[in-house]
């Protein structure tokens, strides 16, 4: 289990950079758009384009950090009103239901991704596909993060570690005065 969980902090350094690497991209390509559009009075034809790839990629890069932190939202009213060893089950259920959620996402993104029917987009003309490898990629990132996560929890349960479930069960503090 320890393997794993360091197989996946190294893989969420990995995908911390990528995330704010394409975050900084899309910052970066959506000013010089702005630039180009008032002060040259010329716009960039494949900007957007490139800001909605970068965003995806974004988006399923930066889940399985969330993944790995429990940091996704979650409703747990309900968890909040059963026993302390309930909680700490049903915790882990979820996380594994996620998990066979997640595999079939990837599973169907990968069909998706096999397919024929991409397009190239219009002023790249890149093939969507690449863009669609997102999902699966994303998703089997989401998986490693998820069963890492699960093993965080089990080796919790077995330390009899309750404050570690109640940090997921609990609601967050308030931030700031609002």
């Amino acid at each position: 289990m320890t393997v794993l969980i360091r197989f996946a902090d190294a893989v969420d350094v990995v995908t911390r950079v990528l995330a704010a690497a394409a975050c900084a991209a899309i910052c970066i390509v959506m000013g010089a758009q702005v630039y180009f559009r008032y002060v040259m009075n010329d716009s960039l034809l494949w900007s957007e384009e490139l800001a909605v790839w970068l965003m995806v990629w974004m988006v399923f890069l930066a889940a399985p950090v969330l993944t790995l932190r429990n940091e996704h939202v979650t409703v747990t009213a309900g968890i909040q009103l059963m026993p302390k060893r309930a909680q700490a089950m049903l915790v882990i259920l979820a996380k594994v239901l996620a998990l066979v959620l997640l595999i079939f996402l990837a599973y169907y993104g990968w069909v998706a991704f096999g397919q024929s029917f991409h397009r190239l987009s219009p002023t790249m003309r890149i093939s969507s596909r690449w863009a669609k490898l997102a999902i699966p990629v994303g998703s089997l990132l989401m998986t490693l993060m998820g069963l890492a996560a699960i093993a965080r929890d089990i080796v919790a349960l077995r330390k009899s570690d309750q404050a570690h479930f109640d940090r997921q069960v609990s609601p967050p503090e308030p931030v700031g005065d609002i």
